[in-house]
């Protein structure tokens, strides 16, 4: 799954190097604003790739807990969207490191 994202990325980039990307194409996932701000293009698109060893499991995880420490968010929104319960999404947040930590985690793992 990760390669085939990996290489739409990559197709997407290419396709509009010389050009800016449509409108159409900056919006549901990239309202993130993940190719407008970061200015995507060659040099820098693998900084973006997803590591093709990166479970399923952990991607549901750090999805979770990138909703969660978003502005606005709501305990019962994200229980809705992962499939489980208020009470067990409360749990989850005790638990729950900050972006920080995950992105240190994820630096060592390299």
């Amino acid at each position: 799954m990760w390669k085939e994202y990996n290489l739409w990325l990559k197709d997407l980039v290419d396709k509009y190097a010389d050009k800016p990307l449509p409108k159409k194409l900056c919006k549901g996932y990239f309202d993130h604003k993940l190719v407008i701000s970061k200015n995507l293009n060659k040099e820098t698109i693998a900084n973006y790739y997803i590591d093709e060893r990166t479970t399923f499991y952990s991607a549901r995880h750090t999805f979770a807990t990138i909703f969660i420490n978003s502005e606005g968010a709501k305990t019962a929104e994200l229980a809705q969207l992962m499939g489980r319960s208020v009470s067990g999404i409360d749990r989850y947040i005790k638990e729950l490191m900050s972006i920080e930590d995950v992105l240190k985690a994820r630096d060592k793992m390299k």
